[in-house]
């Protein structure tokens, strides 16, 4: 029993401390016939307060980038166009 202890307390720290380390491999353990994603190692932040925008004129999309690596360049990407 007392052996047991200190692994249990280590993973209740972990836990505690940040879940997703034991949630995420574990969702993908439940779900060993769905395909993942590597996650981007950056995130998009828009900071436009409306998308909204008039046909057949410009529009300004404003957006910072956070994480490790940052793309030189990013695109949008819809059912007809590359912008």
């Amino acid at each position: 029993m007392r052996f047991a202890v200190p692994p249990m307390v280590a993973l209740g720290l972990i836990m505690a401390i940040s879940p997703k380390i034991i949630s995420e491999p574990v969702k993908r353990i439940l779900s060993y016939n769905k395909s993942f994603q590597e996650p981007a190692p950056f995130r998009i932040i828009i900071l436009n307060k409306e998308l909204t925008a008039l046909q057949q004129e410009d529009f300004l999309l404003r957006v910072t980038l956070v994480g490790d690596e940052i793309p030189e360049e990013i695109y949008i990407k819809t059912a007809d166009n590359i912008f």
